[in-house]
């Protein structure tokens, strides 16, 4: 994401929170999302609309389903809402799960 963050023109703090976000969102992936399965996949798609920048980090498994078991703090999905502009959950289609995360452009932090 430094590249990316770096083409686009993003500041220091900028940068870090994209990093933390994607980070979360991928550490949710492995966590989560195929739990008792030796593998799955996952996938980052970032895009620019404008001075928006979307980045959906999306995979296969079971969907977003609650864990009482969970290995983690919970705190990732905060974590991204506190660092991101927007961010949304989807679930269906061909991706089980998907949290997209938008960044404001050439704002400064």
């Amino acid at each position: 994401m430094t590249g990316l963050g770096d083409a686009l023109g993003l500041d220091a703090q900028q940068q870090a929170d994209l990093r933390l976000a994607v980070s979360e969102a991928c550490t949710n992936v492995v966590m989560h999302a195929y739990e008792g399965r030796p593998v799955g996949l996952m996938e980052i798609n970032a895009s620019v609309d404008g001075h928006l920048l979307h980045v959906t980090a999306s995979d296969r498994g079971p969907g977003v389903v609650p864990r009482p078991d969970s290995p983690g703090l919970g705190l990732g999905l905060p974590i991204i809402s506190t660092v991101s502009d927007r961010f949304e959950v989807r679930e269906g289609g061909d991706r089980a799960a998907a949290v997209r995360m938008t960044f404001v452009l050439g704002v400064d932090g």
